[in-house]
């Protein structure tokens, strides 16, 4: 075995080695020997190159390198990755050459280490892998801007239709409140002049005709009225504000009960909530009239006012939707007699049961409690009484109030 190894290459920059035909080392330098981690020559020369691979590295050798270089006589930029003493895995580069030196043909190979390159390499993957990603996920987000675009155009033609409706409501408010309450005074007024001029002319049969125009007048006016304070509370522009609930219900309980006796009221304390405070005010003097109303003469009447903090989900009309917020839940307990079973129905634009023309109290309080996204419902079974229980969210602006359950939490105040 001769060893090729001039005195020049063996501390050379870079690992050099020669192998026979047959495969065997017949010289290293002490460059490659101190990389692979071996202290003497004798520990790799004369063993098979193959012991250097992988079995990957084995197979490229026999399929590949070797046959490339007794094709052509040499081979360039070839990658490797050897075995060290401790196994471990040394990349490099192989430029190899076959030559006849003395008769003595041999395969001169230099391995450069390119641990560097590797981690170049792997982090050119990486970018790359992200890169893909980035592309991917900008992808979905044209998809979802294209969508969110869609979705705008459709937004702003129902916010054109709903301004256009607000706009012919509005202008309906009007002429309700304004020509046609006029009209009907106009009437009453002639008809007063008409029943003074021929009150000794006609039978006091026909005088209770014009009568009746003149109640009829009255009672169109208040209609018109609380139509045009219905339609008024559809358009209504959310004036929000913090408001003391305990003095607002103190005041509309007072308001309402004026000149009335035998009523004694409780009251819990109550959470500060935003709210139109004129629309909130109107609310709850509705609920106590509506009390007052079925009031049995010869039993005090008793409200009682219970409050508590739980929260809900503010979702009300999307499916699979779920946000939930701090809610007052107000509930009115009263004993009045109302001689009949309260319905859903109740809160529509219609005569209710033993009234005698449309009750708007009730609709009120349902368009108001919308008004500040809630909810109100009642309960009664004839005869003993009614419990009437609002929603109403704690604050308006939601955006710093969200947790995530199920069912309601409740909290006493």
């Amino acid at each position: 075995m001769r060893d090729l190894v001039v005195t020049y290459l063996e501390h050379a920059p870079c690992g050099f080695l020669t192998f026979s035909d047959a495969g065997v080392i017949t010289g290293i330098n002490a460059t490659l020997l101190a990389l692979l981690g071996y202290a003497q020559k004798g520990e790799v020369a004369g063993r098979s190159i193959e012991t250097l691979f992988s079995i990957a590295g084995r197979i490229f050798y026999q399929t590949h390198f070797f046959p490339l270089v007794r094709l052509h006589g040499h081979a360039s930029e070839i990658f490797f990755s050897l075995r060290t003493k401790d196994k471990g895995a040394l990349p490099v580069m192989c430029n190899a050459v076959r030559k006849d030196v003395d008769g003595f043909v041999a395969t001169h190979c230099i391995f450069v280490p390119i641990t560097e390159r590797q981690k170049y390499e792997e982090e050119l993957l990486s970018a790359r892998r992200k890169a893909e990603r980035a592309l991917e996920e900008n992808h979905e987000l044209m998809v979802a801007k294209k969508e969110l675009e869609l979705h705008s155009i459709e937004l702003d033609k129902q916010l054109s239709r709903l301004t256009e409706i607000n706009d012919d409501t509005s202008q309906f408010s009007k002429v309700i409140s304004h020509d046609l309450q006029e009209s009907i005074r106009k009437i009453a007024v002639f008809s007063d002049m008409v029943s003074r001029e021929v009150q000794q002319l006609i039978s006091p049969e026909r005088m209770t005709f014009l009568q009746k125009i003149g109640s009829e007048c009255i009672r169109l006016r208040q209609l018109a009225a609380d139509l045009d304070t219905y339609i008024g509370l559809n358009i209504s522009t959310g004036d929000y504000q913090r408001l003391n609930m305990n003095q607002l219900v103190q005041n509309a309980l007072t308001e309402a009960t004026v000149g009335c006796r035998d009523i004694s009221f409780s009251i819990e304390p109550l959470p500060e909530v935003e709210g139109n405070e004129k629309q909130m005010s109107l609310l709850f003097s509705y609920i106590f009239r509506h009390c007052m109303e079925h009031q049995e003469s010869s039993t005090p009447l008793t409200i009682s006012i219970e409050c508590s903090v739980v929260q809900q989900n503010s979702f009300r009309i999307i499916k699979g939707k779920y946000r939930y917020l701090d809610f007052a839940k107000i509930v009115i307990t009263d004993n009045a007699n109302y001689g009949y079973e309260i319905e859903k129905s109740i809160f529509k634009l219609q005569k209710n049961k033993g009234d005698k023309y449309i009750n708007f109290g009730l609709p009120f309080c349902k368009k108001i409690v919308g008004n500040h996204y809630g909810d109100i419902h009642m309960i009664s079974k004839k005869g003993i009484g009614l419990e009437t229980t609002i929603l109403l969210p704690i604050a308006q602006n939601h955006l710093n109030q969200l947790t995530y359950g199920e069912g309601l939490v409740h909290r006493q105040i």
